[in-house]
């Protein structure tokens, strides 16, 4: 079978690989991590920022290829001992679970800006997480607010 065809067909499922890998950059190879759990959540969609000098923070994704499946969950990946810890943020008022957003940080704060809620409706909202207190707040933005997107980044 050529591999366009097989690339198109509707017959091949979609296989997921969902073994953590991480890239040595000392030698420049991806490597299998002997045991690293995956964060609980989503793992489809979702943003991974740096945070300090050991630090990955993870938010949102979907457990599956589906909309309906986001998260919003926050989880650290401490880079010195390959564990995920949950985090269980704070505020009056948290984003929506999403999948597919950009994500960024800006001093002590990580901003999470638009992607797709669990209805399918495409975001254009902006939340931040303060790093430090763990705590969620919308942004405060002026002018002209970006139409709503996905895949997007910061």
């Amino acid at each position: 079978m050529a591999l366009n065809s097989l690339l198109h067909s509707k017959t091949v499922p979609l296989q997921l690989q969902l073994t953590p890998m991480l890239m040595c950059t000392q030698s420049h190879s991806w490597e299998q991590p002997e045991s690293m759990a995956l964060p609980a959540g989503g793992l489809m969609g979702h943003s991974t920022t740096p945070v300090g000098r050991n630090k990955l923070l993870a938010f949102g994704g979907a457990s599956s290829g589906m909309w309906d499946t986001a998260s919003d969950t926050v989880t650290v990946l401490s880079t010195d001992t390959m564990r995920w810890a949950p985090v269980t943020p704070s505020g009056a008022a948290t984003p929506q679970p999403r999948v597919c957003h950009a994500a960024a940080m800006v001093r002590d704060k990580v901003y999470i800006f638009g992607g797709v809620a669990q209805n399918g409706t495409l975001l254009n909202d902006l939340w931040c997480l303060d790093t430090d207190t763990s705590q969620w707040s919308r942004a405060n933005t002026y002018g002209t607010v970006p139409v709503p997107r996905r895949c997007e980044c910061l």
